[in-house]
């Protein structure tokens, strides 16, 4: 029988931490394995799995996230899904900001911000790099 252990809520918010992290606009400059690993596994096994409303709300119960990062963070995941089912979703769409990878990359870069307001550069760094 497989046991599957509950992640406490620090986890989890290290996990979306990490999630968040892996899509910035820097990455055009990698190559395509490093978009790959970044966007396409890292990025969108997170928000799907990290980002889910359940998930959410348990950060925010807990105090580690706030009523507006949580819709911002459910946002972020449509905008992910949406996506995900079109054509661009692919490293070509991502180097060249089309298809909705311009808005995508924006939503996370404005979720960051809200996340620096409410912690300290050095705490996110902290969760972001606590495995």
């Amino acid at each position: 029988m497989i046991t599957i252990k509950q992640l406490t809520s620090d986890e989890l918010f290290e996990l979306y931490i990490e999630t968040l992290s892996s899509c910035d606009n820097n990455l055009i400059y990698k190559s395509d394995l490093e978009i790959e690993d970044s966007i396409f596994d890292i990025f969108f096994g997170g928000i799907i799995s990290y980002f889910y409303k359940d998930s959410l709300e348990r950060l925010k119960h807990d105090g580690l996230i706030d009523q507006e990062i949580e819709e911002k963070s459910l946002e972020l995941r449509s905008l992910v899904i949406k996506l995900r089912e079109t054509d661009y979703w692919d490293i070509t769409a991502f180097r060249n900001v089309i298809g909705g990878w311009k808005e995508l990359v924006a939503a996370c870069e404005a979720l960051k911000k809200l996340l620096q307001g409410r912690w300290s550069k050095e705490e996110l760094e902290y969760w972001h790099g606590k495995k």
